[in-house]
């Protein structure tokens, strides 16, 4: 599917989630306020009928812009496309709360050291199960 938009006097188009322009920086300024939009609000619901009608839609509201020529889509390939993106610019990290250096528990350490080999017991081990050969 394919959007056409006009921003003032330039025109942009939407095609698989990526917009396309003869102009370098309304091009660049179109997927990073996609992008971002993305982020704040995940895009397009997930049932809905035409993402990308919807999303641009969104940005010529936002840049004061007009809808010229929409064509239709195969929706799956389409919403597919979007929630790649979704996917893509979520944030985990401020899910996510690592410690930069994760102590082992004191009990857990010694126990280690007590059954560790040359930890304090001198007893041959038997090597595979051969008779006469210890380590």
């Amino acid at each position: 599917m394919s959007v056409l938009i006009r921003v003032g006097i330039r025109k942009a188009i939407l095609r698989a989630g990526e917009w396309v322009s003869a102009d370098p920086a309304l091009e660049r300024l179109l997927n990073e306020t996609t992008s971002a939009w993305i982020r704040e609000t995940g895009g397009p619901r997930l049932d809905d009928r035409e993402p990308e009608k919807t999303v641009a839609r969104e940005m010529a509201e936002r840049f004061h812009g007009q809808l010229l020529i929409y064509l239709r889509t195969r929706n799956r390939v389409s919403m597919e496309t979007f929630v790649r993106k979704r996917q893509l610019e979520f944030n985990f990290d401020a899910f996510l709360e690592v410690p930069a250096r994760v102590a082992k528990p004191r009990r857990l350490r010694d126990a280690r050291a007590r059954h560790s080999i040359g930890a304090g017991s001198k007893a041959p081990r038997n090597n595979g199960g051969r008779p006469g050969r210890s380590v």
